[in-house]
């Protein structure tokens, strides 16, 4: 009868678990031939019948009982004559370093925290810096306005600005009045003005353009400008004071069937 161990380079060794007390074990795989051999627990002195891995050719003698040494000191005297195996335990969760929750809960607190300010401060300069934003961008200032923040993009701005109708040699005269301001940091051209006609529906009767009075308005300045038309049209219930337009006519009357005759000429001054 021949029995062929297997290599030990090439075995995995193998796990024993004592029924009586679950202590395991590692031994050496080659220790254990077909079918299996009695083995004893070095901890509690249980003794059961261990079956080998694989099917072997069984010896005729009888093995004897193997005993298992455990890792404590006292087990492992008293066997001299059997060499001693380590015991072996598989890890638990109890094993492993627990992260307390108070930490990940302080660490998702910060992370809440710093995107908040980084919302909060892109809030204030989109802002604060408005002015700046919209001439880089001047689509930006149709957003401005839609929250109730318009931006004064061309840095004038038009204030106390009055109309009044009065007669003269026979003819009404509309006179319109007002100041122009220069709200920025620098020198800037003055465009011409243009004053627009509407009637109760908000369409145009007529418009004319003029011109300030200056070319440039230094930082921080005002001037004072004043514009007259002669008979203007009976219709008009609404009047726009704007900048103009590059190319805008310095007077052209609305194309409507009950339009005057005669288109109004600006009064002078």
């Amino acid at each position: 009868m021949f029995h062929f161990p297997a290599d030990p380079l090439f075995r995995d060794p193998m796990i024993l678990t004592c029924p009586a007390c679950t202590t395991r074990y590692q031994v050496e795989t080659e220790r254990f031939a077909p079918p299996g051999r009695q083995v004893r627990c070095a901890k509690c002195g249980h003794v059961w019948f261990q079956s080998s891995q694989e099917p072997e050719i069984v010896p005729e003698q009888e093995a004897e009982p193997v005993v298992v040494m455990s890792q404590e000191p006292e087990a492992a005297m008293g066997s001299d004559d059997l060499p001693a195996v380590h015991s072996y335990a598989a890890p638990t969760r109890d094993d492993y370093p627990v992260v307390p929750k108070r930490r990940f809960a302080a660490g998702r607190a910060l992370g809440w925290l710093v995107l908040l300010l980084l919302i909060g401060s892109f809030i204030v300069a989109l802002l604060q810096f408005r002015l700046a934003i919209a001439t880089m961008w001047p689509q930006a200032a149709t957003f401005y306005s839609a929250i109730h923040m318009p931006v004064n993009v061309r840095g004038l701005a038009f204030s106390d600005v009055v109309y009044q109708m009065s007669t003269e040699d026979g003819q009404p005269v509309l006179t319109v009045s007002g100041r122009l301001a220069n709200i920025t940091k620098h020198d800037l051209p003055l465009p011409m003005l243009r004053v627009d006609l509407n009637d109760d529906q908000k369409r145009s009767l007529y418009h004319w353009t003029f011109d300030s009075g200056a070319s440039t308005l230094a930082a921080g300045g005002s001037l004072s400008f004043v514009t007259r038309l002669s008979n203007p049209p009976v219709e008009t219930r609404n009047l726009l004071l704007r900048f103009a337009d590059a190319g805008d006519d310095p007077g052209v009357p609305a194309k409507q069937a009950d339009a005057p005759a005669a288109a109004p000429a600006p009064a002078k001054p």
